[in-house]
C-alpha cells in the first residue's frame, strides 16, 4: 500500500489571470490560492448537508484541509506549464469589469502597475499528493483505509471539476476573469451537469462526515438530514442549496473570452449587459437615499447586491455605501452574481450567469451611507438600507437573451 498517491490536472486558462500581489510576478498562481478557492467551494456544497450551520461545516473543513492543530491529507503544487503574456494596457477595453486594476483618472486611463497577469490559453499542471498515513491516523477500521482513501480522493477530484464549472483563480473571477478548463478530465463536462456534480459532492460529504466524525464520536449519529437544517433566510455564506443558486446562459455564443466580455459589460442596447442589469436593480434607491439622508425612512438598494462598497455620483458629490462590522471597520462583500464563461470543444465561448444568495450584511453590522467631501473629508451616516434578495433573480429572468438551467 503506497504512503503517497498523486492526482493531476492540466488546466488552461479561457480569460486572463489576474494577480495583484506583485510581489509574486514570478508564481502568478500559488499552491496556496488553490487550496483557499478549494475552501470557498467546500464550504459552499457542504451547506446542502449542514444547513447554516457554519460551525459544523468548520469543523469537517479543517479535517479535510487542515487547520493550524491538525495537518491536511494533501499537498497542492503548481507548475507553470505554457505561459502567454500580456500587457494590462491590451485590457484597457475591459476596463469597467477591471476597476480599481485599470481606472481613470482626470480623464486619463490608469493602470495598477503592482499586478501580474497571465493571458488565455496559459497552462498550469496542478498536482495534489495525497498522504496516506496522514488518512490513516483518522480511520478506525483499518480494513477500510484503502475504500475511504477512494472516496476521499474522487471527493477532491469532484471539487475541483465544480470549481473549474462556476469559479476560478485570482483577482475579478466574478467579473469573467481567471477562469479555467480541466484539459485531462476524460468526459466531456459542462455547466448543465452542475445540478449531478453536486449530488455527487453532496453525498461524498456525508460520507466524509461519516468516517471523520460520526465514527470518531461516543454519540454515534445518523447522517445529517439537509432537509431538516435549512431554513428560508438567507445563508450567512454562499450555499448551492436550492432555492439559494440559481444559473442562467445567455443564448448568444462567441469566438474569444474578448467579444464575450466585450458583449456582457458594454453591449448598448436594451439587451442584457451587466450595467443594464445593475441600472435594473438600483432604479431610484439612491435618489432616494440621498434625499433622505436625514430620516429614517427604509430605502431599497438592491444592486448592493452585486457587492459593497458601491461608489457613485450624484448632485455634484460622490458618494459611497458600505458595511461596517460590530467594531466599525468597513469590510467589502462579494457580488452574487458569477459572469461565467465556458469555452466549449469547438472553440466557441458561452456566458453563465451564476447567482448565490447569501446575506449582504451580517448579525450586528450595519450599512453605511458616506457623503464624500473635498474640503472636510467624508460625512457619514447610518441610514435603514434594506434589500429583496429576490429582486436579483426576478429582474435576470426578465431578459429575454437568457434560459434558465438551475
Amino acid at each position: 500500500m503506497k504512503n503517497l498517491e498523486t492526482l493531476k490536472f492540466n488546466i488552461e486558462f479561457i480569460s486572463p489571470l489576474i494577480n495583484r500581489r506583485g510581489k509574486y510576478k514570478d508564481s502568478i498562481l500559488l499552491p496556496q490560492t488553490v487550496r483557499g478557492v478549494m475552501r470557498y467551494y467546500f464550504r459552499a456544497t457542504a451547506a446542502r448537508v449542514f444547513g447554516n450551520n457554519y460551525k459544523k461545516i468548520k469543523e469537517l473543513e479543517d479535517i479535510i484541509f487542515g487547520s493550524i492543530n491538525n495537518k491536511s491529507f494533501f499537498d497542492v503544487t503548481v507548475t507553470l506549464q505554457k505561459e502567454r503574456k500580456i500587457k494590462l494596457s491590451e485590457l484597457k477595453a475591459l476596463r469597467y469589469p477591471l476597476y480599481g486594476v485599470i481606472f481613470t483618472k482626470k480623464n486619463e486611463i490608469k493602470f495598477n502597475e503592482k499586478i501580474s497577469l497571465l493571458d488565455s490559453r496559459s497552462e498550469f499542471l496542478v498536482n495534489f499528493i495525497f498522504f496516506k498515513s496522514f488518512f490513516k491516523r483518522k480511520i478506525k477500521d483499518c480494513n477500510k483505509v484503502d475504500e475511504y482513501f477512494h472516496k476521499f480522493k474522487e471527493f477532491i477530484k469532484d471539487l475541483f471539476v465544480l470549481i473549474s464549472l462556476v469559479g476560478g483563480f485570482g483577482a475579478k473571477v466574478k467579473k469573467g476573469f481567471g477562469q479555467f478548463v480541466i484539459r485531462n478530465i476524460e468526459r466531456d463536462i459542462k455547466l448543465e451537469d452542475i445540478g449531478t456534480i453536486l449530488k455527487n459532492l453532496e453525498e461524498k460529504i456525508k460520507y466524509l462526515d461519516k468516517i471523520f466524525i460520526k465514527e470518531n464520536e461516543k454519540n454515534k449519529e445518523s447522517i445529517t438530514n439537509n432537509s431538516s437544517s435549512i431554513s428560508n433566510e438567507a445563508f450567512d455564506f454562499p450555499a448551492f442549496v436550492d432555492g439559494f443558486f440559481y444559473v442562467y446562459k445567455l443564448k448568444k455564443e462567441f469566438y474569444s473570452y474578448e467579444n464575450a466580455l466585450r458583449n456582457i459589460y458594454f453591449s448598448k442596447k436594451n439587451n442584457f449587459s451587466y450595467l443594464n442589469l445593475k441600472k435594473k436593480l438600483r432604479g431610484s434607491a439612491f435618489k432616494d437615499a440621498i434625499q433622505n439622508f436625514n430620516d429614517k425612512k427604509k430605502v431599497d438598494f438592491n444592486d448592493a447586491l452585486l457587492g459593497l462598497p458601491v461608489l457613485f455620483f450624484y448632485g455634484k458629490a460622490n458618494y459611497k455605501l458600505n458595511a461596517l462590522d460590530d467594531k466599525g471597520n468597513e469590510y467589502r462583500k462579494s457580488s452574487l452574481l458569477t459572469i461565467k464563461l465556458w469555452r466549449e470543444r469547438n472553440g466557441k465561448y458561452k456566458v453563465y450567469l451564476i447567482v448565490l444568495l447569501s446575506k449582504i450584511h451580517l448579525k450586528n453590522s450595519k450599512i453605511v451611507l458616506k457623503k464624500i467631501v473635498q474640503t472636510n473629508g467624508s460625512e457619514g451616516k447610518s441610514i435603514n438600507i434594506d434589500f429583496d434578495y429576490n429582486k436579483l433573480k426576478n429582474t435576470i429572468e426578465k431578459y429575454k437573451e437568457l434560459n434558465k438551467i438551475i
